[in-house]
Order: structure tokens, then sequence, then C-alpha cells
């Protein structure tokens, strides 16, 4: 049976080897996934990346006063629209409008009615390491590895925040 540390080491140059590197020198810490994006692209330990990483909050997509205004918006070009086709007049411009309207809502809320937020740094820097961490255990995996690669499934924490319990 080959272990962790070997099959890492057998397969160094590909990128989630060296997250679950940095990952095996600090057991059981949880470490945030752009401080190991940071470490790793900038050459610095993790707590050197930990010290030099800011951590955004999320931002929201909108507001509910912007909300409240586009309903209102809305609700109005509507009523013009009714108005307009009583009378027998073109409402292209109209239907434009209420089109881009409703686009931006759905764009800017979750099914729930809740607003979304934009990535933040640790949400994009999670699902690059995720991606890594796959492509290494795929390949480790393809080439025979299975026990190895049963024990980094078994053992690793994935998130935001990162943490290997082995």
């Amino acid at each position: 049976m080959v272990s962790v540390k070997n099959i890492i080491d057998t397969y160094s140059y590909m990128e989630g080897a060296k997250v679950l590197d940095l990952l095996l020198a600090h057991p059981h810490q949880p470490i945030y996934a752009s401080v190991l994006q940071n470490a790793l692209s900038r050459g610095q330990t993790v707590d050197e990346a930990r010290d030099a990483t800011f951590h955004e909050s999320c931002i929201p997509m909108t507001d509910y006063r912007t909300l409240h205004e586009l309903d209102a918006r809305l609700k109005r070009l509507i009523e013009l629209k009714a108005s307009a086709l009583n009378d027998g007049n073109d409402c292209a411009d109209l239907d434009s409008e209420i089109a881009a309207l409703t686009q931006y809502r759905k764009e800017c809320l979750r099914p729930g009615g809740h607003i979304k937020n934009f990535l933040d740094h640790d949400k994009q820097a999670y699902y690059r390491m995720n991606k890594a961490i796959k492509r290494f255990l795929i390949r480790a995996e393809k080439d025979g590895h299975q026990d190895a690669v049963g024990i980094i499934r078994h053992n690793l924490k994935q998130g935001k925040i990162f943490r290997y319990e082995g």
C-alpha cells in the first residue's frame, strides 16, 4: 500500500498535490481556501499567507430599496402598456423596458426571493482548489492508487475552509 505522502510526492507537479501537501503539513488546522491559494501562488508559508490575506464580506447584488422601486416601475409600465393596448398604440419600447427590468430582478434574486451575493474571494478560491484536488485524485486513482485516494477522501474536509484530519 502506498502512503498518502508518497502519492503526493509522485504527483508533486500537480496543483492538487501541492494543496494537499500544505494541508498535510498543518493537520487538523482549518485553513481558508484563499490562504491556500495565496500560499501556493506567492510561495509563502501558510502562516505568512494567513497574515497577508484579507477576507472580504459578501457583497449583495442589489438592495431592498432598489427592488421596491423596481417593482413600482414595473407596475407603472404594465399599467401604461394596458392603456396603450386599449388605445391600439405600439408598446415595443414598454415591452423592452419590462423585459430588462424583469431580467435584472431574475439575476439578482434567488428562487426564494432572497438577494444573491457576488462571489467572494474565498468561494472563488474554494472552487479552484476543489477542482485541482479532484484532478489530482482522479489521476492518482486512474494510476492504481485507490487505497491512498480513499484515505485522502475520508480525511479531507472541503469548503471555504479546508482541513485535513489524517
